[in-house]
């Protein structure tokens, strides 16, 4: 108890709370100062035009593509094979028979990746070209208005 207010209080609480901040920071204000006082603190400095927006690059398309498409391919095999062992294997409890699980990998998880993959690599295609053509585009307004 300080000066007849609980700390328990919302009132004792805010008392406390600022007492607290008027320790830690200084008269002030600026906090940052008061832990990294001097050439150390960093300053905001305005990025260069050159630099806002990197030159598109056609190349990067098919590479940004395929590797989308493999990673997709791999998450959506991972996912059906999981999803597949589980129903042979509820499917073999059900039965009472015990489980094949090469069928989770022929019957399920490989043709899922193949249509999974087809659809991600259209879709990540069309993707990535509209977004080339989109930094294409706004490349020539920068180079035009600057």
């Amino acid at each position: 108890m300080r000066r007849g207010i609980s700390v328990n209080t919302s009132a004792g609480k805010r008392m406390a709370r600022s007492r607290i901040l008027s320790e830690i920071e200084p008269a002030g204000g600026d906090f940052l100062a008061h832990v990294c006082p001097g050439p150390a603190r960093a300053k905001m400095q305005q990025m260069p035009a050159s630099m806002a927006h990197p030159l598109p690059r056609w190349y990067l398309v098919p590479v940004r593509v395929l590797v989308v498409t493999f990673l997709c391919a791999l998450l959506g095999f991972a996912v059906s094979l999981l999803l597949g062992i589980l129903g042979v294997v509820v499917r073999g409890r059900i039965r009472g028979v015990h489980p094949n699980l090469t069928s989770a990998y022929r019957s399920i998880a490989i043709p899922a990746a193949a249509a999974i993959s087809g659809v991600v690599l259209i879709a990540v295609t069309v993707l990535e070209i509209r977004r080339y053509r989109q930094a294409k585009a706004l490349r020539k307004i920068e180079a035009a208005s600057g």
